[in-house]
């Protein structure tokens, strides 16, 4: 509950754009996270950093926010939601000017993001079958 409390006040700073009240909240949210085995809100966590990180050009840094994201994310068994921190990846190789790696990132992230808009529309369809509209 303490690193829910933390990231909350992180993302609530970060829209009154007080940037470094919130990488102050989230590093103490990731602080506490990482004693947990609450992988998807690690992710969340680093994501936040990571987007940060970009704002205030610090490139290296948020890249390797985004892998700790990306891993904690795997960890959770959420393999949908990693197409945004795909994108996010995608979007600081492009800032350090590695437009190879930034090209796969979001290849993938267009794949995952595809391969489960698919899932859902095909789901939707599957329940409109059943109740026969």
């Amino acid at each position: 509950m303490k690193a829910k409390a933390y990231y909350y006040q992180g993302r609530v700073y970060k829209d009154m754009q007080q940037v470094e009240k919130a990488a102050l909240c989230f590093k103490k949210a990731e602080t506490v996270a990482n004693g947990t085995k609450e992988y998807r809100l690690q992710a969340l966590i680093c994501n936040h950093l990571a987007n940060l990180s970009l704002y205030q050009n610090l490139y290296e840094d948020a890249l390797s926010w985004n892998k700790k994201a990306y891993k904690a994310m795997l960890q959770s068994g959420d393999t949908a939601s990693t197409y945004f921190i795909l994108r996010d990846m995608a979007r600081s190789t492009t800032f350090l000017q590695k437009y190879d790696q930034s090209f796969v990132y979001f290849n993938e992230a267009l794949s995952i993001a595809d391969r489960y808009k698919n899932k859902q529309i095909e789901s939707v369809r599957s329940e409109e079958r059943r109740v026969g509209k």
